[in-house]
């Protein structure tokens, strides 16, 4: 397997300069494309991937107020600044697909299970594990 390397860069918008008309336009057109199999799965992805960040910053919460922290202490803004930075950065797509592996699919688990953890708590209140 060859190691794919994939730059991450930032775009100018475009749709800043259409008028709404463009804009209603191009969402007809959009729309339409995003129908065929090969659009509407990295759609899918992109869906999935903004979900699962959700959830991460709902994991990292939850764990740094295990700990006492709250929002105002920093430490979740500090450690969201580093995800960014990083999310940002060259990446090697077998490395990804090895970080979905070990660490995504096990951490998805983990908070389906929390999940279930909570709902079945009879006094109302989540279980602290």
């Amino acid at each position: 397997m060859t190691d794919k390397t994939v730059e991450v860069g930032g775009h100018e918008s475009v749709l800043k300069d259409m008028t709404e008309e463009q804009i209603a336009e191009l969402q007809t057109q959009a729309t339409e494309l995003s129908m065929t199999p090969e659009i509407n799965l990295p759609l899918t992805v992109g869906i999935a991937a903004c979900r699962l960040y959700v959830v991460a910053r709902m994991g990292l919460r939850n764990e740094l107020a295990k700990k006492g922290h709250e929002w105002k202490d920093g430490f979740e803004e500090m450690f969201l600044t580093v995800v960014e930075k990083q999310a940002h950065e060259p990446f090697a797509m077998e490395e990804l697909m090895e970080q979905l592996r070990a660490h995504v699919l096990i951490f998805m688990e983990d908070q389906i299970g929390s999940t279930d953890d909570e709902k079945e708590n009879d006094d109302g209140e989540a279980d602290e594990d």
